[in-house]
């Protein structure tokens, strides 16, 4: 009699337990979840920008940064820019952009 008390103390201890790491294990999915939607911004890399306009945010030299979609891009061009102006995404070189005049 005493040992089926002590295997049912057992198989209700096994069954917390597991109850808890299944509440971890969905809690830390549901938190990746929103932190990766969070992250999600109109522009993935391998994707076109389209005629959306950039804004120059650093430049000097043919080379500088340029922020469009929210999100911070090196850029090069031949043309001299200031920060503030409009330009407009040519075509991307991995995580380079090459960027004309808007």
């Amino acid at each position: 009699m005493e040992a089926d008390a002590i295997a049912i103390l057992d198989w209700r201890a096994v069954a917390a337990q597991a109850g808890i790491i299944f509440g971890v294990l969905t809690g830390l999915w549901f938190f990746f979840s929103l932190t990766q939607r969070a992250r999600a911004t109109p522009y993935q890399l391998g994707e076109a920008f389209g005629e959306n306009d950039a804004v120059v945010v650093n430049w000097q030299d043919g080379a500088g940064y340029v922020r469009i979609g929210g999100e911070l891009w090196q850029a090069r061009a031949k043309a001299s820019f200031a920060p503030g102006d409009a330009v407009r995404v040519a075509r991307k070189d991995g995580m380079l952009l090459r960027v004309t005049r808007a």
